[in-house]
């Protein structure tokens, strides 16, 4: 079995949104691994000196245990297409392995990010769960391929709601966002849903 990963923002030193990244952690390890001891990952991140301002990506490997913990800078993503595509694909669990999600994006290369659909209906992107604007709301596929930390601190926030979103409905909506662990929501951040285009 691949083992997983859990990325986690670090914003001038601070370790974000913490508690939803050990529950995700402590549950995976106990479903897939057995694991009954919870483990607390700020326990185990030490934030190298070079990396204690501005926004930092870090990346923690585990199966049982805790693998490897990297540090990088991080830079948002520009996206400025999205092309839909549909796939049977099961991601239920956050794993180090994104081979079968970056086939399905190696075949559009000229779109800077997929959105991925399951019977005609929004999932995910390959890097993140995505949300839309419609009358001043935000909602969310009720059925992504992954469960994301930063989706489930908006539901539990009601910031966002969970909704069947199929393809067909996408123009009743005026913006989407992509959300996840290093991309906050932000309304500044909303993009046109008019760059959304079927492969």
């Amino acid at each position: 079995m691949s083992p997983l990963l859990e990325t986690i923002q670090i914003n001038n030193a601070l370790v974000c949104n913490i508690q939803y990244h050990n529950r995700r952690f402590n549950l995976a390890r106990k479903e897939l691994f057995n694991a009954e001891q919870k483990l607390s990952l700020e326990n185990f991140i030490k934030i190298p000196e070079k990396m204690l301002t501005g926004i930092v990506k870090c990346s923690i490997i585990y199966d049982e245990n805790i693998k490897t913990i990297e540090f990088e800078p991080y830079k948002i993503k520009s996206i400025k297409s999205l092309g839909l595509v549909e796939a049977s694909i099961s991601y239920s669990h956050k794993y180090a392995d994104r081979s079968e999600l970056n086939k399905f994006k190696n075949l559009s290369p000229s779109y800077d990010e997929i959105l991925i659909t399951k019977n005609g209906y929004i999932t995910d992107t390959t890097f993140s769960n995505i949300i839309f604007l419609k009358q001043g709301k935000w909602f969310t596929p009720s059925k992504p391929l992954l469960k994301g930390t930063k989706r489930e601190q908006l539901l539990e926030k009601e910031i966002i709601i969970e909704k069947d979103i199929h393809k067909s409905q996408l123009n009743e909506y005026s913006h989407f966002m992509l959300i996840n662990a290093m991309l906050d929501f932000a309304k500044e951040r909303a993009l046109p849903i008019q760059i959304i285009k079927e492969i």
